[in-house]
Parts: C-alpha cells; sequence; structure tokens
C-alpha cells in the first residue's frame, strides 16, 4: 500500500520550461525555503503544491488525501477529506 512520506513543489525554472524540478520537505514552507536558499527563480504559475509517496511519486492534495486515507495516515480532527495539508498526517 502506497503512503505519503513528505510534502513537495513541483515546478518549472524559469531557465529551464521543458522540465520538472521536485522540491521536498517535512512541510511545504520547507521546501519553499530551501528553493530560497538555493536562490531558484521558479515560473509561478507552474507551481504545484503535492507530495510525494514512498513510491517516489509525485502527487497532487487530492491524490495524496485518497492515498493518506487508505493508508490510515490522517491524524487531524479538522482533515477536510478533500485536499491534504502536511499537518493532517504529520
Amino acid at each position: 500500500m502506497e503512503k505519503v512520506v513528505c510534502a513537495a513543489i513541483k515546478f518549472h525554472r524559469v531557465d529551464d520550461m521543458d522540465n520538472w524540478c521536485i522540491y521536498t520537505g517535512k512541510r511545504h514552507w520547507n521546501a519553499l525555503k530551501s528553493m530560497w536558499e538555493d536562490n531558484i527563480k521558479y515560473d509561478k504559475p507552474s507551481h504545484i503544491e503535492g507530495f510525494m509517496t514512498d513510491a517516489d511519486r509525485f502527487v497532487d492534495r487530492y491524490e495524496a488525501a485518497k492515498i493518506a486515507i487508505e493508508a490510515h495516515q490522517i491524524i487531524s480532527d479538522d482533515f477536510n477529506g478533500k485536499c491534504l495539508y502536511s499537518e493532517d498526517v504529520w
């Protein structure tokens, strides 16, 4: 059974619009902070917040919610059932 393992941000760098880049972190803020520290210039419209799975797949917040529910990873009492936030799982 697939599980959500970390927050991730998928984006195109402004100097390479043909390839996707992914930064990860415990929370999306950690991934963004690493991008800023690495001076990454990214195409803001391409920015997608999601999660990485233990199958090394990037999934958006909606698919991540389905995976986390099935894997019994939800710990938040405020989980909306549709869109996953890192606070919902750790």
